[in-house]
């Protein structure tokens, strides 16, 4: 899966793509994107430490197939909360105008 910044004037959010590999029948994906607001951090409203885009568990999405269903923080654990983060590369995930 690629990830790519995208410039202000395209939306300036984050755009994954690329293809998984095929789940046994029944089977998902779970991803999590955790992010900082960089507006926020900006105003001083927080520290790289704490609260990111989505609460504490970060943006959470079940994927099945074709089909992609955001997973809210009030909806209750996932298993991939339990395991560790994979930070990307800061130079991934940099806006392309700039």
């Amino acid at each position: 899966m690629q990830s790519q910044w995208l410039p202000i004037h395209q939306g300036m959010g984050l755009r994954l793509s690329g293809k998984l590999p095929a789940q046994p029948e029944g089977g998902y994906w779970q991803l999590q994107v955790i992010y900082h607001s960089p507006l926020a951090m900006l105003t001083g409203t927080l520290t790289p430490r704490q609260l990111v885009v989505g609460g504490a568990q970060g943006m959470r999405y079940i994927i099945r197939g074709t089909s992609i269903t955001e997973h809210g923080s009030s909806d209750g654990p996932l298993v991939s909360d339990s395991l560790p983060a994979v930070e990307v590369e800061r130079t991934v995930l940099t806006p392309e105008d700039q």
